[in-house]
């Protein structure tokens, strides 16, 4: 599944709007509405925010699974884990 589909139904799953999830991350409505479509790919600083919102964090990324591109990592496995210690 596609990073951008993952948070749009974690978002939609905690009922929150992508305007709240902006708010809540710091970051804008319309950045969170391009990586939810895949139009943009979050940094690590950025996905670390929205996970951070849903009580999450990225605890691993497989080193040889991260390409850096000119303006973007491309993050293709991922593991989100749950903490009280976000």
């Amino acid at each position: 599944m596609k990073l951008g589909k993952q948070i749009r139904e974690m978002r939609e799953d905690a009922g929150m709007t992508q305007l709240r999830l902006a708010e809540l991350s710091g970051l804008t409505n319309t950045y969170i509405c391009e990586i939810e479509h895949d139009r943009k790919r979050p940094s690590i600083d950025s996905l670390c925010r929205i996970l951070y919102v849903f009580g999450l964090y990225l605890a691993y990324v497989r080193e040889n699974q991260i390409s850096e591109t000119k303006s973007a990592f491309i993050i293709t496995d991922i593991f989100f884990v749950e903490g009280e210690d976000v």
